[in-house]
């Protein structure tokens, strides 16, 4: 009777009911530190994967805007910057073009066989595209990184703009004969006007190739 009381004194207490040598409580707190971790792993996993799909979604984005900048500004130079060019120098192959030497000399040539027909040709009919470029990259939204080479195209523009006009005048004054020398100035100002556009629209293809790969 006493060794029943005794067993049944043992069960009803509080000391841990054990397994083998490992009692209830701690098996009980050894899977609830595993289910700890699982959960921690996988808030872990989620973590990586949002971080991973915000980075593709950047990536993705950025690639976006530099292709729609090229695509843009290679439109430009196609539609507005050449065709400015082969309406001020009609027939000649613009990829035969090579230096500041050849330009000037074809702008040259025209003026020669008629200086002041030229001048209004030009002025009729061709630089008011240098303005449409003006307003065009006036108002062109492109990555901070190509940003550089738009300034310096429009700056460019403005300098082949300036140029012409002043070309023009010189030429179409129907008291002044043309003179190599004194109309050297002009053409200079628009070559370099050419030459910064077209080196900075390089520039910035080399940049959009970069980026694109």
């Amino acid at each position: 009777m006493e060794e029943q009381q005794k067993e049944k004194t043992g069960q009803d207490s509080l000391t841990p009911i054990t397994v083998g040598d490992v009692s209830i409580d701690e098996e009980a707190a050894a899977l609830s530190k595993g289910k700890g971790w699982t959960i921690v792993s996988a808030v872990v996993v989620l973590a990586v994967c949002f971080v991973g799909a915000g980075m593709f979604l950047k990536s993705a984005d950025e690639k976006s805007a530099y292709r729609e900048a090229g695509q843009t500004l290679n439109g430009l130079k196609k539609r507005q910057f050449d065709r400015f060019w082969g309406c001020a120098l009609e027939s000649v192959d613009l990829r035969d073009i090579k230096s500041n030497a050849d330009l000037m000399a074809q702008i040259e040539n025209r003026s020669r066989a008629g200086a002041s027909r030229y001048g209004r040709a030009v002025r009729e009919r061709c630089v008011e595209i240098l303005e449409e470029i003006e307003s065009s990259l006036d108002v062109i939204q492109v990555p901070g990184e190509l940003k550089p080479q738009v300034d310096t195209m429009k700056k460019s523009t403005s300098q082949l703009r300036d140029g012409w006009r002043e070309y023009i005048a010189y030429i179409s004054d129907p008291d002044v004969i043309y003179d190599e020398t004194k109309a050297r100035s002009y053409l200079e100002k628009i070559a370099l006007g050419w030459y910064g556009f077209s080196k900075e629209h390089a520039v910035l293809n080399k940049i959009l190739q970069k980026r694109l790969q």
